[in-house]
């Protein structure tokens, strides 16, 4: 019969296969037809969450910045310069898909306020923020005397920001450390010289399975505590920070072979198998089912032929002998 199948996104079509060799396809079998009488379909595209997309929506109370969108494909997402999270619910996302919120900095002595800010675009600031707020639902103080005015001294703070030594004035000590900076008691930056020498900053990019979380301008330190993968004076923007990869796992178990599809690499090292990224085990020449015989040393194999005039896929069995 015809048997439908996709070939890298492709939907095609294959005459005179047995439903058993559609299966190792994972196509669909239509029996005693041929391809010009069935119609195949592509494989849908796959959906998920987009984290933080370009985009605002509008009420009666002004214009406020969507931070998450469900059922959109990762093409879409990327459209408007979101970040997608394969088969994902922006719910489950939790943490890894922060809120937008107010952010209160001192402004060359100014306590000041940014609506619609990330945390870690407040902590460049070297300000507090306010999660899921906007600022006039909150009272900026000066960032260095918020806490307690009296007792909590400010100076100078050398941090990194956007891949730059920069100096911060009238920054109390807890903040400063907060953001990886170096603090200067009573001290104005013209009165110091921030060394070149911080620790780097940049993106990290931390997986888990088959989720991917990238955090901006936090030090290498703190990404490798959090078994990331650092990525010095760069933003999330700049890399390209996705889930673990997967592919086919190839495994030999005597005189019998077995190949799994679309598994990661540390489950295949777990089973012994032999890995490879972006391919499926019709592309890595290890064939679900192959066997070989008890009785005699010839192996069969199954052999695909996609250059033929009609594209037809045939099965020879050719009689190899085992060294």
């Amino acid at each position: 019969g015809a048997c439908c199948y996709d070939n890298n996104g492709v939907a095609e079509c294959a005459n005179w296969m047995l439903e058993t060799n559609c299966n190792n396809l994972v196509g669909i079998f239509s029996a005693n037809q041929k391809c010009d009488e069935v119609q195949c379909q592509g494989p849908p595209d796959l959906t998920g969450s987009c984290c933080h997309p370009k985009i605002s929506y509008v009420n009666e109370s002004g214009v406020f910045p969507v931070r998450c969108l469900d059922s959109l494909t990762e093409y879409k997402c990327g459209l408007l310069q979101g970040t997608w999270s394969q088969a994902s619910q922006c719910i489950a996302l939790g943490e890894s898909c922060p809120q937008y919120g107010a952010c209160c900095y001192d402004n060359n002595g100014v306590a000041a306020c940014a609506n619609w800010m990330l945390e870690t675009n407040c902590d460049k600031l070297v300000g507090t923020f306010s999660e899921d707020k906007i600022c006039g639902e909150i009272r900026c103080q000066n960032p260095s005397t918020q806490n307690n005015p009296e007792l909590e001294s400010t100076g100078a703070c050398c941090i990194r920001a956007n891949g730059k030594v920069i100096c911060r004035e009238m920054v109390s000590e807890n903040i400063c450390l907060k953001n990886n900076g170096v603090f200067s008691k009573n001290i104005k930056c013209v009165e110091i010289k921030c060394s070149p020498e911080l620790e780097p900053e940049g993106a990290c990019c931390i997986r888990d399975g088959r989720f991917a979380e990238c955090r901006e301008w936090i030090s290498m330190s703190e990404c490798k505590k959090k078994n990331g993968e650092f990525n010095e004076d760069k933003d999330c923007k700049e890399i390209y920070c996705t889930a673990e990869p997967e592919g086919s796992c190839c495994m030999r178990f005597g005189k019998n072979v077995k190949c799994e599809d679309w598994v990661f690499e540390k489950e295949c090292m777990n089973m012994g198998g032999e890995f490879t990224p972006g391919e499926d085990c019709r592309k890595t020449g290890c064939v679900m089912g192959e066997q070989v015989s008890e009785k005699t040393t010839t192996t069969y194999k199954l052999y695909v032929i996609d250059k033929l005039p009609t594209t037809t896929l045939m099965r020879l069995i050719t009689p190899q002998l085992l060294k």
